[in-house]
């Protein structure tokens, strides 16, 4: 994300694939790193989910706190797990993509991704906030108020695009 002045509030960098195939088929695990470049701590989305876009042969993979898919709300809203960062702090974490890919319908239409194999182009999208001060959902008349209260708190990073290949599967 660029502030006014158009330097990087917090960098989101995939700093290494991996390619395996255990007893469970072949996966990707996907390396990443956050750095909060700000003068103030920060607080990370670490849901754990994934939503799943993909247009050709690019990939994003977003792991910030996306809409609910309609539908799912009758089961409730709830608030995203955070991890706090410190001015200048970074985390590493990574993701396993097994193939296929098995997805959250919550945020997607499918439950998998099935890609053909092949070389593709990938990028990952951070979610992230100011502070974690969300506003419990009992606060809110509606989920849809609270959904939208949390993305008005939330800013989003964009990795840098790494290739990788998708083995058959």
């Amino acid at each position: 994300m660029e502030g006014d002045m158009g330097a990087k509030e917090v960098d989101a960098k995939i700093i290494a694939t991996e390619h395996v195939n255990d007893a469970n088929g072949p996966a990707t695990i996907l390396t990443y790193r956050i750095i909060n470049e700000m003068q103030n701590e920060i607080s990370v989305v670490d849901d754990g989910w994934i939503k799943w876009y993909q247009e050709n042969k690019l990939i994003k993979l977003s792991l910030k706190r996306e809409k609910m898919r309609k539908g799912v709300e009758a089961f409730g809203y709830f608030p995203p797990r955070l991890v706090k960062l410190l001015p200048r702090q970074h985390l590493e974490k990574k993701i396993t993509l097994g193939w296929p890919v098995s997805l959250s319908r919550i945020w997607n239409e499918k439950d998998k991704a099935s890609p053909a194999p092949g070389h593709y182009r990938l990028n990952i999208i951070i979610g992230y906030g100011m502070n974690d001060s969300i506003i419990s959902e009992e606060d809110f008349d509606s989920i849809q108020e609270y959904e939208e209260k949390i993305f008005q708190w939330q800013k989003e990073a964009i990795s840098n695009e790494v290739f990788i290949e998708i083995p058959p599967y």
